[in-house]
């Protein structure tokens, strides 16, 4: 068990700890905090894309409702952003891509052709209308 867990934490608060971690980490510009708390997911057994979704997604919906209130502006954005890219590296190996044919890692090869042909998934966030949208396409753009 991570030593930065209580004995008596269940699975489920634990969960919830570590995805308002990544949440808050984003939004107080926090990419040690940020990158902490990826690690703690991954280790903890979360999936990477709900840690994306859950934590640091919503984390930026916290920053952009501060942008909205005149709380913060561009570069307080742009500082968050750098917080959320620096987790998003961390979990990114980890990150799934879904398909008929099952889960597999975002960095594996295409299963549309030869190695050679093969195109690498890219993963990219970006901030749009207040949500962090993550792209995980052959050509992210």
């Amino acid at each position: 068990m991570n030593e930065s867990v209580g004995a008596d934490e269940g699975g489920a608060a634990r969960r919830e700890r570590i995805l308002a971690g990544l949440a808050t980490a984003v939004d107080q510009m926090d990419e040690e905090g940020a990158v902490h708390f990826a690690r703690e997911a991954l280790q903890a057994g979360l999936d990477a894309y709900e840690a994306v979704t859950e934590g640091l997604s919503k984390g930026m919906v916290l920053v952009s409702e501060k942008y909205d209130k005149g709380i913060y502006f561009v570069p307080e954005i742009l500082v968050c952003a750098d917080a959320m890219y620096a987790a998003i590296e961390v979990l990114r190996p980890h990150l799934k891509v879904r398909d008929g044919a099952g889960a597999r890692p975002a960095s594996s090869a295409s299963s549309r052709g030869t190695s050679s042909e093969a195109e690498t998934v890219r993963g990219s966030a970006n901030v749009r209308h207040g949500q962090a949208v993550v792209v995980l396409s052959p050509n992210p753009g």
